[in-house]
């Protein structure tokens, strides 16, 4: 090889390093909730979509998977994954999907393996008439399905118009086991993010770390003081460098206790994260998200108030 060609080998095996790099909130396996969760009031059934198709495109049938329980839901949770998206475009639309479930295909998930919930609701690129973007509907449609689920099942919550899949099922399990043990965590009680190299989205650049929530009393669920579409405290600007520059701050510290191999991915991306369906679900009732909030500051805000041993999620 030449001199430029190793140089541009390194770099490449750097990004993929950077990209295996996911947030493991360590005190999330025993440090948020003691109690257990509150489900969220449905007001009307969320729709969801198992696919049983054996081609792409071919239209999906909707049923509920079989719910197991006791030492039966544990066995599942080490064995298989579900992976969960949500896609508000219709069935008849061309398919912005392909790439996902094509690659969930070929990556050896069967077609039982992929969830898709949120055809025919409103998409999240949709913004309210005061600008916000509603990631609460998803939130609200994952939080509805997972009541379907074995406590323990193992659940991948990804975005589905930017994300392949390229590692087999078993893999994505073994994976997830093994990084949540080098932590000497339980992987039935922890919960992996991926991570990105930009911080942060806009409203993270109004409100600070520790600024949403309020862990008054401990084992119970903390009150919200502000939330995500709110406008800035007094004194701050709505694009407030140094509130961004505190995330950055907190980022980048929690990457160096972790031992990250690489400080280029230290943020954490709400568009991928991984871990049983009792751990998410205790997550989103947690942040106690309204519909047109920002899921990354939420997440975001958790992890902050972990690093401080706000609650637990055990």
């Amino acid at each position: 090889f030449s001199q430029g060609s190793m140089a541009h080998c390194r770099q490449v095996l750097q990004c993929l390093a950077g990209t295996c790099i996911v947030f493991l909130i360590l005190a999330w396996s025993g440090d948020i909730l003691r109690d257990g969760s509150r489900p969220w009031t449905i007001k009307r059934p969320c729709q969801m979509h198992r696919l049983r198709a054996t081609r792409l495109g071919t239209p999906a049938v909707p049923t509920l998977p079989k719910v197991a329980s006791g030492a039966g839901a544990r066995q599942i949770s080490l064995a298989s994954v579900t992976i969960v998206v949500y896609e508000s475009a219709n069935l008849s639309e061309v398919g912005p999907l392909d790439n996902l479930l094509l690659s969930a295909q070929r990556a050896g998930f069967s077609s039982t393996d992929v969830v898709v919930l949120g055809r025919g609701l409103q998409h999240l690129w949709k913004r309210s008439k005061h600008g916000e973007l509603p990631f609460g509907i998803k939130l609200k449609a994952i939080r509805a399905f997972i009541e379907t689920l074995p406590p323990n099942q193992l659940v991948f919550i990804v975005d589905g118009r930017d994300t392949i899949i390229q590692m087999p099922p078993g893999e994505v399990v073994r994976r997830f086991k093994r990084l949540v043990a080098a932590r000497g965590k339980d992987p039935h009680r922890s919960l992996l993010f991926s991570a990105e190299s930009a911080c942060c989205v806009g409203p993270m650049w109004r409100h600070a770390p520790g600024s949403l929530m309020n862990f008054s009393a401990p084992g119970l669920h903390p009150t919200r003081m502000r939330y995500t579409g709110d406008l800035p405290s007094a004194g701050s600007s709505l694009r407030d460098q140094g509130v961004r520059q505190r995330w950055i701050d907190f980022f980048l510290g929690e990457a160096r206790v972790a031992n990250a191999t690489t400080l280029q991915f230290p943020f954490l991306n709400a568009g991928q994260f991984i871990g049983s369906a009792q751990t998410i679900a205790k997550l989103l009732d947690l942040v106690r998200f309204g519909i047109t909030e920002d899921d990354q500051l939420l997440f975001s805000e958790a992890m902050w108030h972990a690093s401080k041993g706000g609650g637990e999620l055990s």
